[in-house]
């Protein structure tokens, strides 16, 4: 009953959806696994650079036309897996017709001192960065980017579960406040958001958070000053202004870096067998289609293991 319910409410405007690459591939590190010396210099590799951006290209498409298939449309969103970020990631997601990504603030400080617009973006953090979306552009597609206030989300994770949830949820009410109190007067309408694993909270919360939920929204019912919107929602306001980045820091909403999936020498193995693998299944759908077989079934199946093989919990 769960997805005819999320159907239902996102066709009455109540929430919006958004989805993550198919089978949760790191997807900067299918485009390319040197990246991940950006964040982390001097890190041991694979013997074999991975770089196959058309994988990538594959999960982010797949996704969408699944996605497709369970709500009847498109998503305009997307949640790349554990926050994961690149140029070229965000390139594929543009021209894949995805309208707005979501990752972690430090990415959005890091990649400012990248790009020399706030050179003390990193030691000295304005934390009212985050609170606006910026547009990406590479070329010839844009989309935008949204960045998680990073505290708020860690303290619903991680500290709410042994509070009182009423409580819980005033508190986060004065967060929000406060974070307005905190802005330019004149402002444009700022947007705070929280994005979090949710396997990793509700079922530490008495009656999986139910409580802090309901509370939570009654309070956003009742404010004057306070909304809860969805993101395409508050990026169709008319009349908003959009700081561009040129350029994103590649890493994960982990640290800031990729060392979860890569740099131990049994990641760095399990990408050679990976490029192994590749290189043989490349080798036999050619042969397969210089025979005029085209790919059979047991063919298709393999790219199906192989692309299953991607995603990041292998590592």
């Amino acid at each position: 009953q769960v997805i005819p319910l999320y159907r239902k409410l996102q066709d009455a405007g109540q929430i919006e959806i958004s989805t993550t690459p198919f089978y949760h591939p790191i997807t900067p590190l299918l485009c390319d696994t040197s990246i991940a010396r950006i964040s982390t210099p001097g890190m041991d590799l694979p013997k074999r650079r991975f770089s196959h951006p058309e994988d990538a290209r594959w999960h982010i498409g797949e996704a969408i036309k699944y996605h497709q298939e369970q709500f009847g449309l498109a998503p305009r969103g997307m949640w790349p897996s554990e926050g994961s970020v690149s140029d070229e990631a965000l390139e594929i997601m543009a021209s894949s017709g995805i309208k707005w990504a979501a990752t972690d603030e430090d990415i959005l400080f890091k990649s400012l001192a990248m790009q020399g617009t706030k050179r003390k973006a990193v030691s000295h953090p304005d934390r009212c960065l985050i609170y606006e979306p910026y547009k990406f552009k590479k070329g010839s597609k844009s989309l935008s980017l949204i960045f998680r206030d990073k505290n708020l989300s860690d303290i619903i994770s991680f500290n709410y579960n042994s509070w009182e949830q009423r409580s819980a949820a005033d508190d986060l009410m004065m967060h929000f406040r406060r974070i307005a109190g905190n802005l330019k007067p004149g402002a444009d309408k700022p947007l705070v958001t929280i994005a979090m694993d949710g396997e990793n909270a509700w079922e530490f919360f008495a009656d999986n958070g139910r409580t802090f939920f309901e509370s939570l929204y009654e309070h956003l019912d009742d404010d004057d000053e306070l909304e809860a919107v969805t993101i395409s929602d508050h990026l169709g306001l008319g009349g908003l202004k959009r700081k561009t980045l040129n350029t994103v820091f590649p890493a994960s909403w982990i640290n800031h870096n990729f060392k979860i999936w890569i740099g131990e020498e049994q990641d760095n193995v399990s990408w050679d067998y990976l490029s192994t693998v590749r290189r043989d299944l490349v080798k036999y759908t050619k042969e397969s289609e210089k025979d005029g077989e085209g790919k059979s079934e047991s063919l298709r199946k393999a790219w199906r293991e192989f692309y299953i093989a991607e995603g990041s919990d292998w590592n």
